[in-house]
């Protein structure tokens, strides 16, 4: 049976809007090219029905745009006409940058297959047998290339997995050429025999792990430059710009409109911002390896979260929970500024702003914690159990090498890896054995007592499937097989751990830059900006109030001429200046955050969740603190000045 393929928005919104309309003539590279990327992403569309999509996205945006501009609404034209445009560009490169992201997302699970296809190989020599093991554990990019390959392979459509395999490792080839070279090195081990084969398997892990540690290390070199990029346009342009905009808006508020600040800060920047990061990741050449916990029953999916009442189960929309949580703290901010005195500046409106703030970010903290609170608890389990998994093999593999039975080896090494979860695993499968008399497949695997019923990793139970399919072929090969693969998944750790050592320069700044630097950042900001709009508007009343040099200078003291100058009336108020610069603060701690995450764990959408929640609300709280600080500080200092 073919694997079941879900249409993707990409392949609708082409088929629907370019299909049926007209075609767009370009030049053959341009289709050629285009049509390679959409062959990679298995988009089942036609190069000259995206180009012609993106032609129908601009015409749209532009006959909208223009008619916006016919009835007045200017501004709100040249949004719809830059939106028509950034859409028809953003849809001719998308299969670019979707391509960009396949291969990164499969960049862990490239390991994975050539260790998978190793393990198999080394029970059984043959290709076929390979590729369905790889295939079965694997549910990526990857997966889904072997998947087809196996149905391929299964009807008939294709009958030579060698050519295959041909075929697949040069889709990868551009991303990872070691990859490459370990397919090769799998097919040339198919015509060795003995020893000399398995060098050649081990060979063919060794060679993608060292090319990957090499990588990294350019990577990390690379990395300064964006680095700094990000740190100019997401701090330090803004930090330029929004400090004189309260300065513009007090002299051009009938042309300064907020919407161009909003337009700005929390549009064109963010998006900016985004894009040098996605371009950073997508040269990224190697993604950590990402824990999957959908194994555990305890478990609950992304964006719910599962109250237990007794047997039942309730499962509880985050999504509904946090807006109800974010409206109920916006609203009590609105009052509160409905309440306060009609001047530029005031305590109650710095309160108010501060309160819709804490409600936007009580959203994305209130969603985010919960879709990781309890499901980072059981990856963090099975991540341990998943690197003490290698020594425990290796242990179990030594003792089983010197010919002892199974039996008498779990007992050995339960013992010396006392206090450990792999103690608990081997006594468990020991219990089993002596207790209800199962064989060693059914002490791991039966549906009910089995022991891989407690650990629900997908990579433990798929090695300790291939090991009880070799222990049933012979104890000293089943002892061999036990002591690579311990030393194939050690390869890997270390290669994690040393890249993550790498990396730790780059992602300490990253901290430093998500929860302190952009949050007292902007606070600074924001706070200075509200002083010099207090210093402003005593300026303006002290000159109003001048009376003794009319004189000389009547017109000083016309209330015209300062009206004329400064039109408080139209300002920008601070807690609307507030809460733009204070969502901008939080579209810049989101994009840290998933970088950050991408960075350290491969994108792992738990870590990227705590980081979210967690730096939302120290940047926010971060965010108050220094706004407060710097009003009650110059604000007094003010006050003091004034009264004199």
């Amino acid at each position: 049976m073919q694997p079941i393929r879900k249409r993707h928005w990409f392949e609708i919104i082409c088929n629907t809007f370019g299909k049926h309309f007209f075609k767009i003539p370009v030049s053959g590279k341009i289709i050629e090219d285009l049509s390679k990327k959409l062959k990679f992403c298995d988009l089942k569309i036609e190069p000259t029905t995206v180009i012609s999509t993106c032609v129908i996205m601009g015409i749209i945006g532009g006959v909208v745009g223009i008619l916006f501009f016919i009835l007045g609404f200017e501004i709100y034209g040249m949004i719809i006409l830059g939106i028509g445009f950034c859409l028809s560009i953003y849809f001719f490169y998308y299969p670019s940058i979707l391509t960009k992201y396949y291969r990164i997302q499969a960049s862990s699970e490239l390991v994975l297959s050539v260790l998978y296809m190793v393990v198999s190989l080394r029970l059984v020599p043959n290709l076929e047998n390979a590729i369905k093991f790889a295939a079965k554990n694997l549910s990526g990019p990857v997966g889904r290339d072997l998947k087809m390959m196996m149905w391929g392979l299964s009807t008939g459509k294709y009958l030579n997995p060698d050519k295959l395999l041909d075929e697949f490792a040069g889709k990868w080839r551009e991303e990872n050429i070691e990859f490459y070279q370990s397919i090769d090195m799998i097919k040339t081990s198919m015509y060795e025999k003995g020893e000399k084969r398995e060098k050649t398997l081990d060979e063919s892990i060794n060679v993608l792990l060292r090319g990957n540690m090499e990588r990294m290390k350019d990577y990390t070199t690379q990395l300064k430059i964006p680095l700094m990029i990000i740190t100019m346009l997401g701090i330090t342009l803004p930090v330029l710009t929004v400090i004189m905009f309260p300065i513009i808006t007090i002299f051009l508020a009938e042309t300064i409109k907020p919407i161009m600040l909003v337009l700005f800060y929390n549009i064109i920047l963010p998006v900016m911002v985004y894009y040098v990061m996605s371009d950073v990741l997508r040269s990224m050449p190697i993604q950590f390896r990402v824990t999957d916990i959908s194994l555990h029953p305890n478990a609950h999916p992304t964006g719910q979260y599962i109250i237990a009442l007794g047997e039942r189960k309730i499962r509880v929309p985050l999504f509904l929970v946090a807006i109800f949580v974010g409206a109920l703290i916006i609203g009590s901010g609105l009052f509160v500024i409905s309440l306060s005195a009609d001047e530029p500046i005031t305590l109650a409106k710095l309160f108010g702003g501060i309160t819709i703030l804490w409600g936007i970010a009580s959203i994305l903290i209130v969603y985010s914690y919960f879709s990781y609170h309890k499901n980072i608890e059981i990856r963090n389990e099975i991540e341990e159990i998943e690197n003490e998994f290698d020594e425990g093999l290796f242990q179990l593999g030594h003792v089983l090498y010197t010919g002892q039975p199974i039996e008498t080896s779990l007992e050995k090494v339960s013992t010396s890896m006392r206090g450990s979860r792999m103690e608990k695993m081997f006594r468990n499968a020991l219990t089993n054995i002596r207790r209800f008399g199962f064989t060693l497949r059914k002490a791991f695997f039966d549906k009910k007592v089995g022991v891989v019923n407690y650990y629900p990793s997908q990579m433990i139970r798929s090695i300790l499937r291939v090991i009880v399919d070799t222990i049933e072929k012979g104890v000293s090969g089943a002892a061999k097989t036990m002591i690579s693969i311990a030393e194939y998944l050690k390869g890997m750790h270390s290669v994690e751990e040393h890249g993550k050592e790498i990396l730790e320069e780059t992602t300490s700044n990253m901290r430093f830059m998500l929860s302190i630097l952009a949050p007292i950042t902007c606070g600074i900001v924001v706070g200075m900006a509200t002083i010099m709009v207090m210093i402003l508007a005593q300026i303006v009343s002290i000159l109003s109030s001048i009376t003794g040099l009319s004189s000389t200078i009547p017109s000083l003291s016309s209330p015209g001429l300062i009206e004329s100058i400064v039109d408080f009336k139209n300002i920008l108020p601070a807690e609307i200046f507030l809460i733009i610069v204070g969502v901008y603060m939080i579209e810049i701690i989101v994009l840290l955050s998933i970088f950050l995450s991408t960075l350290e764990h491969g994108g792992d959408p738990l870590d990227k969740y705590r980081l979210i929640a967690y730096g939302t609300s120290l940047g926010t709280s971060i965010f108050t603190f220094s706004i407060l600080l710097i009003y009650f500080i110059f604000g007094g200092i003010l006050s003091i000045v004034w009264s004199v």
